[in-house]
């Protein structure tokens, strides 16, 4: 059986968003959704509300300047991805080419 190189293929998903600094000052509202952000302090309040359940949750993200906050207009807001592997879309074509540049010099 011949061996193969194989990577796990990129995330396509793609959102809106803002780079954070101290000055930033933004709302979003949705139907589930009330955030404000200021003082590099991300607020929500959820609510969710069904025949048979209500919730109601409130949370705060302490910010640092350069943190990239991406948008999801129809369900949570502005969100922190769990990690820092967020980029435009040069930058992910800049990362790929770069991994096929070294997989290149790997013998098959």
């Amino acid at each position: 059986m011949e061996k193969k190189v194989y990577v796990v293929r990129p995330n396509t998903d793609c959102y809106y968003g803002i780079e954070v600094t101290k000055d930033t000052k933004e709302e979003f509202k949705n139907q589930y959704v009330t955030q404000k952000i200021e003082n590099l302090v991300l607020e929500s309040t959820v609510r969710y509300e069904e025949e048979n359940f209500e919730s109601e949750t409130k949370l705060k993200v302490k910010l640092k300047e350069g943190d990239i906050l991406l948008l999801e207009e129809e369900n949570r807001g502005y969100f922190l991805p769990k990690d820092n592997r967020v980029g435009s879309i040069d930058e992910a074509i800049e990362d790929l080419e770069f991994l096929k540049k070294q997989i290149s010099k790997i013998k098959e």
